[in-house]
């Protein structure tokens, strides 16, 4: 700034005044300019430093952190206990929610029994996953702080979910499975709830491929597919608009459009062997249309991890796990017994504002406390 500064007042004529006015508000500039830059400087150096004793700070803190939580550990147990026994007593003797979010949880509790019953019944497999995994494994139960639902299906279970239910009346009547597009996650966020606007309940239905090898490199194709997918939706003519709008469900503006580029990067997965068709293929793979957080797990699973399902207790009903459910959580979250960071940051998937409408509080109540009677 200073060079094309002086550049320019090299090039004024000096013999008028109306110049040399503008010359002398060039060096006022100049100076402003070089103030301007020593004031940036300090402030550079300070924040440099800041920024070398925060990184300090947490390193200490992270440090202390895990010898208090250790300490803690080793003063809860009892004298025939060894430290994971102590953490598995503790978790599961864990405070439980209360008020709304319980009464969410046991909507959420009655939904997935439901849910469970009729796969049974119409041999439809699923899986309870991520943090309902956790939560039944740790807590025989919800995450005390947890207000959502994880399930894993297979690409065609869910397709036989969707015929089963739309071709009963009966099920049909009670039950939707809903599909929205997600302009911010890029997904196709899959739901299973009970046929009541006025119930927030849902299951979260994750996607599963079949595939040949629960290599790294197989994941790491898909994850590149998902990356030009993404890329594609954001260089579409109407993706601010999508965004501005939100979530789209089947049937609205551009919701065949978007289907459409689901699908056919499906297609190339299967063109490229990335996944397969074949129920009997050794490996599952978690689907590119599924949300997928920025830093990725390689969720791609041996058949025999998974299969055959197993009965897990959760909430008090039967529910159907993963056959190997510490291997797969394990790989997911290292120790699932060591203090969770989002005890209070826990992202909120159902507004708390909902619980302040009574015909929500109302619908809730009904379907926790008297489910026979519930939308019959």
């Amino acid at each position: 700034m200073t060079n094309m500064l002086t550049l320019i007042k090299s090039h004024l004529p000096a013999s008028k005044r109306a110049v040399r006015t503008l010359s002398e508000n060039v060096d006022a500039l100049r100076l402003d300019v070089n103030n301007l830059n020593a004031a940036i400087n300090d402030l550079s150096t300070k924040l440099n430093d800041n920024l070398e004793v925060s990184h300090q700070n947490h390193e200490l803190l992270d440090r202390y952190g895990a010898h208090i939580e250790k300490l803690s550990w080793v003063g809860l147990r009892r004298e025939d206990e060894d430290e994971l026994a102590a953490k598995q007593r503790i978790f599961k003797q864990m405070f439980h929610a209360t008020g709304p979010l319980r009464l969410l949880q046991s909507s959420c509790a009655q939904l997935l029994k439901e849910f469970d019953a009729l796969c049974r019944k119409n041999s439809i497999q699923y899986w309870i996953n991520c943090g309902t995994l956790i939560g039944a494994v740790r807590h025989q139960g919800f995450i005390p702080w947890d207000d959502d639902t994880d399930l894993g299906m297979p690409r065609d279970q869910i397709q036989k979910l969707q015929t089963v239910i739309t071709s009963d009346p009966i099920y049909s009547k009670r039950f939707k499975v809903s599909l929205t597009y997600d302009p911010y996650a890029f997904c196709r966020q899959i739901r299973f709830m009970y046929n009541d606007p006025n119930n927030p309940c849902f299951l979260d239905l994750f996607i599963y491929d079949y595939t040949d090898e629960d290599r790294e490199e197989h994941y790491l194709e898909r994850t590149a597919l998902r990356k030009r997918m993404i890329d594609e939706f954001r260089s579409l003519p109407y993706f601010e608009e999508w965004e501005r709008h939100g979530y789209l469900a089947v049937g609205d503006t551009h919701s065949q459009e978007i289907e459409a580029i689901f699908e056919n990067y499906r297609q190339r997965a299967l063109e490229e062997g990335v996944i397969t068709t074949d129920s009997e293929a050794p490996a599952l793979l978690y689907g590119m249309d599924n949300y997928t957080p920025h830093v990725e797990l390689m969720r791609a699973y041996r058949s025999d991890d998974i299969f055959p399902l197993k009965d897990l207790s959760f909430e008090g009903a039967t529910v159907l796990a993963p056959q190997h459910p510490e291997t797969i959580l394990e790989r997911e979250y290292g120790d699932i017994y060591e203090l969770p960071d989002d005890m209070v940051s826990h992202f909120e998937h159902v507004s708390r504002q909902l619980f302040k409408n009574p015909e929500i509080l109302r619908s809730l109540k009904a379907c926790s406390q008297n489910p026979e009677a519930y939308l019959n």
